[in-house]
């Protein structure tokens, strides 16, 4: 969590951010934490604004967004157990994923007020990359430098679990591991569900 909080602020480009949340002592352990990595290591400056004790509404755009990603995390959670029809435990670790690409969706899809998405807003132009569902198995070329000894590409059959937002790379749940594809294709209808490499996934 910390990792990915002090990733997000590094990405968002700015050297000074003011972060809002509630003052749950677990938050706070958190933005603490965070804030003297962004500090020390990329010397962000990252200000801390919490809401009213008991006034969720003084904080309704987090509690909108919360809401929101949360609805789209359990759509993508039933869509997963039914393409491989099982069900996913709750402490699997593919729903960290998937939670990461229900929020990835909303940047890159939902439109705010201005007409843009977040993703445009952040990087000035549209994101146009056809993806598959989330959890189906697909096909992938390792994102490593291309070896021109070799007479062509070797694909490798892994399963999707969503997008590395900076680089535009694509995540992929292969054995037990998660590694990084430079691009994807899908299977035939047949083939795009493996649910002993979904729960295998660590």
């Amino acid at each position: 969590n910390i990792d990915t909080l002090v990733s997000i602020l590094v990405d968002s480009g700015h050297s000074k951010l003011v972060l809002k949340s509630d003052d749950e002592p677990a938050i706070i352990a958190l933005w603490n934490a965070a804030q003297a990595i962004a500090k020390g290591t990329h010397r962000i400056d990252v200000v801390p604004e919490t809401s009213p004790v008991g006034d969720s509404q003084s904080n309704g755009l987090v509690e909108n967004a919360v809401k929101e990603i949360k609805g789209v995390a359990r759509t993508l959670r039933h869509c997963l157990c039914e393409l491989h029809n099982v069900e996913v435990p709750h402490g699997h670790p593919v729903l960290t994923w998937l939670v990461q690409h229900a929020a990835g969706c909303s940047n890159r899809g939902q439109l705010g007020p201005d007409g843009q998405t977040a993703y445009f807003r952040w990087k000035g132009r549209p994101f146009k990359r056809s993806l598959p569902p989330f959890g189906e198995m697909v096909e992938f070329l390792p994102a490593r430098k291309r070896q021109t000894s070799t007479i062509g590409d070797r694909w490798l059959a892994g399963v999707y679990l969503g997008v590395v937002e900076k680089s535009s790379e694509l995540i992929i749940g292969f054995g037990e591991k998660v590694v990084k594809a430079r691009c994807v294709r899908r299977r035939t209808m047949s083939e795009r569900a493996n649910s002993e490499a979904l729960l295998k996934i660590q």
